[in-house]
């Protein structure tokens, strides 16, 4: 091989690993960029998930346990009230033994931005 043809060799190699690594970048970069909308859109949505939710029934179910309602199912969620940063729900709480009463809880945005719920009911 001549000089010249290793330079050519080595010009190609080059051009081909600058094409791969400005391909590679580019992927990178809607990667970020899809991760970042999906984040924005987070932050911007502000509705609140509704009182039949299945996460905000699971919340509301270990919340009654960690205050020592045995075996709690939640019945017939509804909505009660509703304002711009809060939905007010109630429900019926069983416990395991039968007996019931009435919760109320909230659903709200904390000062961070995410979801909070807080539940009350005359103890059962």
């Amino acid at each position: 091989m001549t000089d010249q043809t290793i330079h050519q060799t080595e010009a190609g190699t080059t051009k081909l690993g600058t094409i791969i690594l400005n391909v590679a970048l580019v992927i990178i970069g809607i990667g970020v960029l899809a991760v970042n909308a999906t984040r924005i859109y987070q932050a911007l949505d502000t509705s609140l998930p509704s009182c039949t939710a299945s996460n905000i029934e699971k919340t509301v179910l270990a919340i009654a346990r960690g205050e020592g309602v045995a075996g709690p199912k939640l019945s017939g969620a509804r909505q009660s009230a509703e304002a711009v940063d809060q939905r007010t729900c109630s429900a019926t709480l069983t416990n395991a033994a039968g007996a019931t009463s009435q919760v109320t809880y909230r659903i709200y945005r904390n000062d961070a931005g995410r979801t909070e719920v807080a539940a009350q009911w005359n103890r059962i």
